[in-house]
């Protein structure tokens, strides 16, 4: 969801409030049910980051969803798009698979009045 904000144009420091608003209804221990963490960790960058973070927290501690700095994961997640790709639509094009006619559609779709809730 935080991608398409930034792909929207909201601002970093909305898009962290947002992200951390969802830190009161999160329950890290339904997260990994059924997950072998390690075996994904060998393919999957995110299971990797978990795989670490996971090992220093008990997992009553993960809610936060800061690290800990306090710097919330998603600034951290943004920062490493922003390095590889230069930006978040470089981003979904290039590693999503989205096409600049799908990228200018979405921005119409629901940042004009077109968007109804």
């Amino acid at each position: 969801m935080q991608i398409m904000l930034k792909l929207f144009n909201v601002s970093n420091d909305l898009i962290y409030e947002d992200y951390l608003l969802s830190t009161d209804l999160r329950n890290p221990e339904l997260e990994f049910i059924g997950i072998d963490l390690h075996k994904e960790a060998e393919r999957n960058a995110f299971a990797k980051f978990m795989v670490t973070y996971v090992s220093d927290n008990p997992r009553d501690n993960v809610k936060p969803l800061r690290n800990k700095s306090g710097v919330p994961f998603i600034k951290i997640a943004l920062d490493e798009i922003l390095s590889v790709y230069g930006s978040v639509e470089s981003y979904v094009i290039n590693e999503i698979g989205l096409s600049q006619k799908d990228v200018s559609h979405l921005r119409h779709l629901y940042t004009t009045e077109n968007y109804i809730l």
